[in-house]
């Protein structure tokens, strides 16, 4: 199957301090944020955000083509989320989270599963008797979830097929650390929205410890002591913190209700994990049941799960009598 390329390319190089930072947060908006060292894939300059936590990257080569601007569907991933086990454990997490929304969602009758890949919470949601739609910007994805009888779109068709204020959800499952820009990204789809309703994130957590200090280890060392590469990949380009997702969405409209951390799902991670022949791979392979359990009890997980929900603005607050 199909590997990630290896992601640290010159484990060596500290940018000099001098060097500019090239950017302001793409969440909150400061231009305070400083480099962290990491180099990905000889361009790929990871940044930290000193207002809000949020890291991201700037590309380095702005004039060559971006090959990880369009999110391709890697082999082995079509593998991983098409495993049973794998779907199994996703659908746990969603029905959770579904339900810690309708107290104050009411009726969530119909959703929008934008980045829905080969259309797995679509399917998940049609089960429940909810109206889904998914969206994509892979064709193969696409070509999958239509395969299997699910109403999926391409990314360009939603604006045309979705009409404004007609779906109760938005689900953005590990889609949202994929693009440049997530305010635009946002905005391009929170009108179909309706007032009230909820959106539902799942994304990796910029402030999950383990995180931090290989980081920080990476940067100590000059990047002799490299063991970040699970961490942080090409493919992401933003890890929004709990401050930077609120400081993202507040001007947006929409209000986060709800916050937690989990771990990965285990069965996905233990595919992924297979999928690679090294030492490290292997490693992770064998470690990460135990991992996973000690951060999941901790409620320090790797992911941020999060549920918001956009302001009805025809509702004035209420004045005291």
């Amino acid at each position: 199957m199909k590997q990630r390329p290896a992601a640290r390319t010159d484990p060596g190089h500290t940018p000099p301090a001098d060097q500019g930072t090239d950017g302001s947060c793409p969440a909150c908006g400061t231009t305070d944020v400083s480099q962290t060292g990491l180099l990905t894939a000889h361009r790929y300059r990871l940044l930290l955000c000193s207002a809000c936590g949020t890291q991201f990257y700037v590309d380095t080569q702005r004039d060559s083509a971006d090959s990880a601007s369009h999110y391709q569907w890697e082999s082995y991933k079509l593998g991983v989320y098409n495993d049973d086990l794998v779907r199994r454990s996703f659908e746990d997490r969603y029905r959770e989270l579904l339900e810690k929304a309708r107290p104050t969602a009411g009726t969530l009758a119909s959703v929008l599963d934008v980045g829905c890949g080969i259309g797995n919470f679509v399917a998940f949601a049609d089960r429940l008797g909810m109206r889904a739609i998914g969206s994509d910007v892979s064709p193969r994805a696409i070509e999958e979830a239509r395969h299997r009888g699910l109403d999926v779109v391409s990314a360009d068709q939603v604006a045309d097929v979705v009409p404004d204020e007609s779906v109760d959800a938005l689900t953005f499952w590990d889609v949202i650390e994929h693009v440049h820009d997530p305010g635009d990204f946002l905005r391009a789809v929170l009108p179909k929205l309706r007032p009230g309703g909820v959106l539902f994130f799942e994304t990796p957590d910029a402030d999950f410890p383990v995180r931090t200090a290989l980081l920080r280890l990476y940067r100590l060392t000059r990047g002799r002591a490299d063991l970040t590469g699970p961490m942080y990949y090409w493919e992401h380009k933003i890890y929004l913190s709990e401050r930077g997702l609120r400081a993202l969405l507040g001007p947006l409209g929409v209000d986060v209700t709800h916050v937690e951390r989990q771990t990965s799902v285990r069965a996905k991670m233990q595919r992924e994990f297979s999928a690679r022949r090294s030492v490290k791979g292997r490693l992770l392979r064998l470690t990460w049941p135990m991992l996973e359990t000690v951060f999941r009890r901790a409620g320090r997980g790797n992911k941020l799960l999060v549920i918001a929900r956009k302001r009805d603005e025809s509702i004035s607050p209420s004045t005291p009598e």
